[in-house]
């Protein structure tokens, strides 16, 4: 009668045992993971109002809430080797991130996001519409074209050559989740990147300069990521 719970909870005890492996897996990554944990901190204050409210109808700060909880949602799905599934919250975070950098760049679009019907919104600010405005108006792109189809046909979209958690040398895909390094050093690298493109943009308008400083400084010391 209790047989699926059973399996459930089978399914538990693999992916702790998976997050002690990973923990070992990722030690040596640890320039990465400070620099997700600095703009995670960022994004959390940010979105609580942790230093003090400004006011207004918070619609800022409900989006950084959610770029929060995909930045979790991935360093989780990351420790149970759910590579996969973990680029796609980065490829959500880029989207956002995106959305995001247009308001910045342009304010008055926020307004207008706000009061187009659902299907205004959905053509006019689709991410491929956000895309092309910001490359217009010499916006910010947090992910760019290249890298938004990649993630959509490797972790988003299901084609004829879909294999699940397929990140290894010998042509296996993987039902659940076994610790790999090219997909733990993959899902690192994008959301080292996107997170902290997202974290210091919010630190920009929102005056938070000490974690601001530290994303700049600490990125700085990842391979791949600068900042305009």
């Amino acid at each position: 009668m209790n047989e699926g719970i059973g399996y459930l909870t089978q399914i538990e005890a693999i992916h702790e045992q998976t997050r002690r492996a990973s923990a070992s897996f990722l030690s040596g990554s640890s320039e990465q993971l400070n620099l997700i944990g600095i703009s995670m901190r960022a994004l959390y204050d940010i979105s609580t109002c942790a230093r003090g409210c400004p006011g207004g109808d918070h619609t800022s700060q409900y989006l950084a809430g959610r770029a929060y909880n995909l930045c979790s949602a991935a360093l989780s799905l990351l420790r149970i080797a759910y590579y996969d599934e973990a680029l796609n919250e980065v490829r959500s975070l880029g989207e956002l991130g995106n959305l995001l950098s247009l308001f910045w760049t342009e304010p008055d679009e926020i307004d207008r996001w706000r009061s187009l019907s659902d299907r205004e919104r959905q053509r006019e600010f689709s991410p491929a519409a956000v895309r092309n405005t910001l490359k217009t108006r010499s916006g910010n792109l947090v992910m760019d074209d290249y890298t938004y189809r990649e993630l959509c046909e490797l972790a988003t979209h299901v084609t004829p050559q879909t294999k699940p958690n397929w990140h290894n040398d010998f042509s296996r895909p993987i039902v659940g989740g076994i610790p790999q390094t090219d997909g733990a050093q993959r899902v690192l690298e994008r959301l080292a990147s996107v997170s902290a493109a997202v974290a210091v943009g919010y630190c920009m308008q929102f005056n938070v300069k000490d974690l601001e400083e530290q994303i700049v400084a600490t990125a700085a010391s990842v391979d791949g990521i600068e900042f305009r």
